[in-house]
């Protein structure tokens, strides 16, 4: 969202210190989370756009113009680079933010499974979205009868439809919809229903009374159910969220701040809440057993590593830096069953 906004202060004033600070912001958020770096094809798509339909800028200004975005980019991810290369762990940088991240996509699914969670999750949050999608799509709708009609439309506008376009296409990156994929659309999406929406209470504001308040009703009501649900589940599952904090408190009568742990599991917040170091690199033990991701139960009980070595590393690690206490939470940590327990390996 920030990186949009940079970007698009750049192209009103024309300054490549904001390009190069809006592909920079593109890059830290690649690193944050991969599929992020589509951003970077939707500037430059709009800087092409600007150039070859609307003839509002030279070549030489969308080639400064994109140059400053892409060096940008580039700086960001050559600067950690560097930083790991400097630490002695570049290769174990390059494993965990691009090869578990094509593994991680690459991983076995079945058609029944795509199809559950297309509709249990995908389907699910398009319908507690529906009033944004359905202004959303009005907008998109609306900017392309412009070009229908030959009208010209403004590189703002198909920068939004870009934005959602692409950013949607990365849900179904591995087949399996979790829910915090979809927080990356909401941002155009959220944009594009507001233009919409504005116009629309504009213009139903001159219906009679009558109308205008039962149509008011039906917003506010479609607005507030989810809202009112999610809080309901929030409420309802703050208990569950927080019941770790007990084996923290054990941890921390239990262990010095010098001394380091290992949990077994899928429990990466024993570490922090603890403030107690690991004794492997490994913050969840699923990249060990393969029990990472929404996948078929029969594809988990395989108990794959989900990188060749990870064992080797785990074992160097172990007998570099022994821990002093073992927690065990394969039969209640997320992803594991009864089939990862300690015991089978």
């Amino acid at each position: 969202m920030l990186s949009v906004l940079v970007f698009l202060q750049g192209e009103e004033k024309a300054g490549w210190d904001w390009m190069f600070l809006s592909g920079a912001l593109v890059g830290s958020a690649t690193l944050i989370r991969q599929p992020s770096a589509v951003n970077l094809g939707v500037m430059l798509a709009c800087l092409a756009y600007a150039w070859l339909i609307l003839r509002t800028h030279s070549f030489g200004r969308v080639l400064a113009a994109g140059s400053g975005v892409v060096t940008g980019f580039i700086a960001v991810i050559a600067g950690l680079a560097c930083y790991y290369q400097w630490q002695g762990n570049l290769h174990d940088a390059y494993l965990w933010a691009w090869a578990f991240a094509i593994r991680y996509v690459e991983s076995e699914t079945t058609f029944l499974f795509v199809l559950e969670r297309l509709v249990t999750v995908h389907l699910t949050v398009i319908l507690v979205w529906g009033l944004l999608w359905y202004f959303g799509i009005r907008q998109v709708v609306e900017t392309l009868r412009s070009f229908r009609h030959t009208k010209p439309v403004s590189t703002e506008a198909i920068l939004l439809i870009l934005w959602l376009g692409l950013t949607y296409v990365t849900i179904f990156i591995g087949w399996r919809f979790p829910g915090h994929y979809h927080l990356a659309v909401l941002p155009p999406l959220s944009i594009l229903a507001g233009q919409a929406f504005s116009r629309f209470v504009a213009k139903q504001r001159r219906s009679p009374q009558l109308r205008w308040r039962w149509i008011r009703t039906g917003i506010v009501g479609a607005a507030a159910v989810p809202a009112i649900g999610f809080l309901i589940m929030a409420f309802a599952t703050r208990t569950k969220d927080l019941d770790f904090l007990p084996i923290v408190q054990q941890i921390v009568e239990r262990t010095s701040p010098s001394d380091r742990i290992f949990v077994w599991g899928s429990y990466p917040q024993f570490y922090s809440f603890s403030d107690r170091r690991m004794a492997t690199r490994f913050v969840s033990c699923t990249h060990l057993v393969g029990a990472y991701a929404n996948r078929p139960r029969e594809v988990k009980d395989r108990a794959e590593s989900v990188i060749a070595g990870s064992w080797e590393m785990f074992r160097a690690d172990w007998e570099a830096h022994p821990p002093v206490l073992i927690i065990d939470m394969s039969m209640v940590g997320p992803g594991f069953n009864s089939g990862h327990e300690t015991a089978r390996r």
